[in-house]
């Protein structure tokens, strides 16, 4: 039995709809109510999908650095001695995030090359990947900017359409439908390790709107920017990443995510009858 940690969040409840699993929403930072949730339940497997980003933004985080390492870096690390107690496998949801500008050698960057954070926010979720990494039986996942088909504040989508100006950047992108499949073989072969769940392939922000305006409706843009601008501006307190992620250890257990291209269009043409749907 699979029991997830985080059902109320963007990706925990796309993963609670998509799997079969029960769900709890104890704090994963409580030892004492998490050690009661998982005797309760004896699952041989626990998604973690909890952890803060901040609201509006993960500029909250900036402000709020105990709360984020508590969320982000404690709780899991709970959660994973917990379930190492119990010989209960832990599939962790991280961020790619954490890492900022080009990869090695102008390559993506790849599970195993050492990040480089340089927020409160990234630190936190950082922390957590070299602290469950320690575990035998943990899988970190790593997602980046996830898109879906389903309109949601913390939807990539439905950010850039809201946004009057819009930073020009490239990224590695999850498309969350691929992910769930991801997760559930993740689950079935209980693999551990590190793993970055991101669809193959980039996408710029200019395509993705260029597509919304096309499949979906005219987004809110006037204008383009960059980073510096923002920053500038008070609109950004704290930079973003914006970086492509390679992934090999998927495809090592035989999981294949569909190219980012591919995806785009079908996602964007169901995103837009799900707009239509919650007008009517």
């Amino acid at each position: 039995m699979t029991l997830l940690f985080g059902p109320n969040g963007f990706i925990g409840g796309r993963l609670a709809a998509a799997l079969p699993c029960a769900t709890t929403e104890a704090r994963i930072d409580d030892p004492e109510a998490v050690g009661k949730i998982l005797d309760g339940h004896r699952p041989s497997v626990v998604i973690n999908a909890a952890g803060v980003t901040g609201r509006p933004n993960v500029d909250w985080c900036e402000e709020h650095p105990a709360e984020t390492f508590r969320a982000n870096t404690i709780g899991p690390m709970v959660l994973a001695e917990q379930c190492s107690r119990r010989g209960i496998h832990l599939i962790h949801i991280a961020s790619g995030c954490i890492f900022f500008g080009n990869g090695p050698h102008g390559r993506p960057w790849l599970e195993y090359d050492p990040a480089n954070p340089c927020t409160v926010y990234t630190r936190s979720k950082y922390a957590a990947d070299c602290a469950l990494g320690t575990y035998p039986d943990v899988a970190i996942v790593r997602i980046r900017m996830p898109i879906d088909d389903r309109p949601h504040a913390r939807n990539l989508v439905t950010k850039l359409a809201a946004f009057r100006a819009v930073m020009r950047s490239r990224n590695s992108v999850t498309f969350l439908s691929s992910l769930c499949q991801a997760i559930g073989a993740l689950a079935h072969e209980r693999a551990a390790g590190i793993f970055h769940a991101v669809n193959p392939g980039t996408l710029t922000h200019e395509h993705i709107l260029g597509r919304y305006s096309a499949l979906v409706g005219e987004p809110a843009l006037e204008e383009w920017t960059d980073e510096a601008t923002l920053m500038g501006s008070g609109a950004l307190s704290s930079p973003r990443s914006s970086v492509a992620l390679g992934s090999v250890r998927l495809q090592d257990i035989g999981v294949y995510m569909a190219p980012a291209a591919d995806l785009l269009d079908e996602t964007l043409s169901r995103y837009a009858l799900a707009l239509e749907g919650r007008a009517t």
